[in-house]
């Protein structure tokens, strides 16, 4: 752990600064995302984080968000954070410094024994000297409770160094990691187990023939549990269209460390390290998989191929290879009122194991699918919003562990989940489960008592996103200023380009502008009246469009915006005369 900090230390010194995209319940994302909402969507967040939400819907997520009446400062956050792309967020207003907290106090009563209090509350601080880089530090409590999202882990769950160098995406620290598609949990690299810590980058780079690919890298250090190991994984990704999409992974588990598994593939710079003695190990313990997503009529299918220590010499029939390989089948199909999905895992007797090396797991979960090596999942889940502040949910799954032994396991997992919107910051939910979510285990991973337990939880969850009083005061001083220097210079400088305020709807509008024009989201324009050219507010977008685009029409004190009124395109507009 100290030495985690010390990394930590150099990093905050030295300005590199590293990125990480993805959103669960594990991460303070969906507390942004939650105050940054609109009503339509609070039940859809609060029920959704890694239970109900794929990765790949990031963009989905985005749109639906934008759409609403949002939190400028906490859909910022929410854009730096997701954003893998430095050219969508240099143009991002975000607050100096924030804390988000996120309170989920529960009373749990297993059936036939007593009442217990329970919490998974988090608190979590942001910081952004500016726009190339942030630092996110995240404290959490996680009580062992029959929910997918409480599994035990560390009180620092987050500590990152985030930004971009270049064009090129940095993160440096501890955070969780999710590759690839997955409902329980993806492949290899996913976000159901412990966070893990260690230095990774995303760029994409175009290639001669095969096109432009997302490539990122993670090297890491496994410490704690069991001897050190070194954790070196890439992926490979590209979209063809809006259907298609193709990745793959692969990884290397190790107690030394050889700099040549950074530059060349993993297997043959681990095979070429076994056969010249430069590591101690004689297993190349590599795992790769091919992973491919495919979106049509409002379905997402995705499927996952795992393969455990590849070997090139497979021809020789005297060498007795046994089959060490996974498979994962999954549909969704997710809207704002309700989603259903099914997965399939399937894994050999040998996935995920080693000759020399433990197991594939960290803390005694595993790093990749929770139910790891000869298991097989079956899974079903979905949710309903059937009244503007009323959401059922549930979620089933089956899972056989150690099957192809005499002393296999049949465990099953059910969850069903009722949820209230008391206000736009808080959520009531009362869950009804049975057994424990699927776990890693030899012989099982959950004891017979545990399988049969009932528990009915009775959940309350407040969000909340604040800016230090400091800020606040220096944001309010600004907006007196620029109101103070208005007065007595009704007159603006003509000069510079502008569009027209089209549409207006409460607090949205509309501009006749877009990304052809070089409009972005989080741009903050002038508004103008029309035939006075008089200050009378400011336009802040939201979304953008190849002709027009959307934002928060936020108009000065005492002063009314109108339809044809002019939105300056420009930052700095107003001139005195």
């Amino acid at each position: 752990m100290r030495a985690i900090w010390c990394w930590f230390l150099v990093q905050m010194l030295t300005g590199i600064i590293c990125g990480q995209v993805g959103f669960s319940a594990k991460t303070t994302i969906g507390g942004w995302i939650q105050k940054s909402k609109s009503n339509e969507l609070s039940l859809t967040l609060g029920a959704a984080g890694k239970s109900l939400w794929q990765p790949f819907e990031v963009e989905r997520w985005l749109k639906w968000l934008e759409e609403s009446d949002s939190n400028p400062e906490a859909l910022s956050l929410t854009r730096w954070w997701l954003s893998e792309n430095w050219s969508e967020v240099k143009t991002l207003s975000l607050p100096t410094l924030s804390l988000s907290l996120q309170a989920r106090e529960m009373a749990a009563r297993r059936i036939g024994n007593n009442t217990s209090w329970e919490r998974l509350s988090s608190i979590s601080f942001c910081y952004h000297p500016s726009q190339r880089w942030g630092v996110l530090v995240h404290f959490g409590h996680r009580d062992f409770l029959p929910l997918l999202d409480a599994y035990s882990k560390p009180t620092i769950e987050i500590a990152t160094v985030r930004g971009f160098i270049g064009t090129t995406l940095w993160e440096f620290g501890r955070k969780y990691y999710r590759w690839g598609p997955g409902f329980l949990g993806t492949s290899l690299i996913s976000d159901h187990g412990y966070p893990l810590d260690g230095v990774s980058f995303s760029l994409q780079a175009k290639l001669p023939i095969f096109g432009r690919w997302r490539i990122r890298q993670f090297i890491g250090y496994l410490h704690g549990d069991m001897p050190g190991r070194f954790l070196v994984a890439r992926r490979w990704e590209r979209n063809f269209g809006d259907r298609w999409s193709i990745g793959a992974t692969e990884t290397n588990l190790s107690r030394s460390f050889n700099p040549i598994v950074l530059f060349l593939p993993i297997y043959p710079a681990t095979r070429l390290a076994v056969l010249r003695d430069w590591r101690g190990e004689n297993s190349d313990q590599v795992i790769f998989n091919f992973d491919f997503l495919y979106r049509i009529s409002g379905l997402d299918f995705y499927g996952i191929w795992v393969a455990d220590d590849l070997k090139l010499r497979w021809w020789r029939r005297e060498e007795r290879i046994q089959r060490k390989l996974g498979w994962i089948f999954g549909v969704q199909r997710e809207t704002k009122e309700w989603a259903l999905g099914a997965e399939y895992a399937s894994f050999d007797q040998r996935t995920y194991t080693h000759k020399v090396q433990p197991a594939h797991i960290y803390h005694g979960v595993g790093l990749g699918y929770p139910t790891g090596a000869d298991s097989k999942v079956i899974a079903l889940w979905g949710r309903w919003q059937f009244m503007p502040k009323l959401q059922i949910s549930g979620v089933l799954t089956r899972s056989w562990l150690d099957r192809k032994t005499q002393n296999k396991d049949f465990e099953r997992y059910w969850a069903l989940s009722f949820h209230w919107l008391a206000s736009p910051e808080t959520l009531v939910a009362l869950h009804w489960t049975q057994g424990y979510p699927p776990k890693w285990g030899v012989g099982g991973g959950w004891s017979e008592n545990q399988e049969r337990e009932r528990f009915v939880i009775l959940e309350g969850r407040f969000f909340g996103l604040w800016l230090p009083k400091e800020q606040k005061r220096e944001k309010k001083e600004i907006a007196q200023r620029e109101i103070a220097n208005q007065e007595g210079q009704p007159e603006i400088s003509l000069e510079g380009e502008f569009a027209l305020l089209t549409s207006l709807s409460g607090k949205k509008g509309t501009i006749s502008a877009g990304s052809l024009k070089g409009v972005k989201v989080g741009m903050k324009l002038t508004i103008v009246d029309f035939a006075t050219n008089k200050v009378i507010g400011k336009f802040v977008v939201t979304q953008v469009k190849q002709n027009e685009a959307n934002g928060q029409v936020e108009s000065l004190p005492n002063e009314i915006v109108r339809v044809g009124s002019k939105v300056f395109l420009t930052a700095n507009n107003s001139k005195q005369n």
